[in-house]
C-alpha cells in the first residue's frame, strides 16, 4: 500500500500502464508468441544493491531488504 498525495498521483501508474498496454496492441501482429521468454534469476542481494538503502518506507516496507526480498521473490512485480 502507497500513500498518494492527490487524484492525479494515484491515477499516474495506471496512465503508464494503459500508454504500454496501446503500444502493445499496436505492435500485436509483431509479436511472436510462440518463442517462450528466458525467465531470469534475480537474487535478493541484485535487487538490493540498486536501491539507496535509506530505508524511508516510501515503497511501503519497513526496509529495503525486506523490498528485495519480496520483490526478487516475485511477491509483486511492477
Amino acid at each position: 500500500m502507497t500513500i498518494v498525495n492527490n487524484k492525479e498521483e494515484a491515477l499516474e501508474p495506471l496512465k503508464e500502464i494503459e500508454n504500454k498496454a496501446k503500444i502493445v496492441w499496436e505492435k500485436k501482429k509483431e509479436i511472436d508468441i510462440s518463442k517462450t521468454l528466458q525467465k531470469r534469476f534475480v537474487s535478493v542481494m541484485d535487487v538490493y544493491n540498486y536501491l539507496p538503502k535509506t530505508n524511508e518506507k516510501v515503497c511501503g516496507e519497513q526496509t529495503c531488504m525486506v523490498f528485495a526480498l519480496k520483490l526478487s521473490a516475485s511477491y509483486f512485480s511492477f
